[in-house]
């Protein structure tokens, strides 16, 4: 196995590369099973409905590689919530072409 840096190279410049990044959708819910779509500081809940119309909004200025949507849940709410988002993502992806799908992440907090 090599590692990545083993070798120093100095790569060449260009203005027209294409740029590998990952954009990352974040879907709160809390435990009183309000729904959040990247939320900014004192945002306020969106209603179930919301979260794919609001998904296909992020879509549309993602022009990154690849692609996530981290769903952070409380750890009290049911697993029947988690399978509503994650349905919610299919559908999504189920949209779009397979290389712009997103992967979904279960974001978890260190022991």
């Amino acid at each position: 196995m090599v590692a990545p840096n083993a070798i120093n190279v100095l790569l060449p410049k260009s203005d027209a590369g294409q740029q590998l990044s990952t954009h990352n959708i974040e879907v709160y819910i809390d435990a009183n099973k309000f729904y959040y779509v990247n939320p900014q500081p004192n945002s306020a809940p969106v209603p179930y409905e919301a979260i794919l119309p609001l998904l296909r909004e992020q879509v549309q200025k993602d022009f990154s590689l690849q692609r996530n949507v981290i769903l952070r849940a409380d750890k009290s709410i049911p697993v029947e919530e988690l399978v509503k988002v994650m349905d919610v993502l299919n559908q999504l992806n189920n949209e779009l072409p397979q290389e712009q799908r997103y992967k979904l992440l279960l974001a978890t907090e260190a022991k």
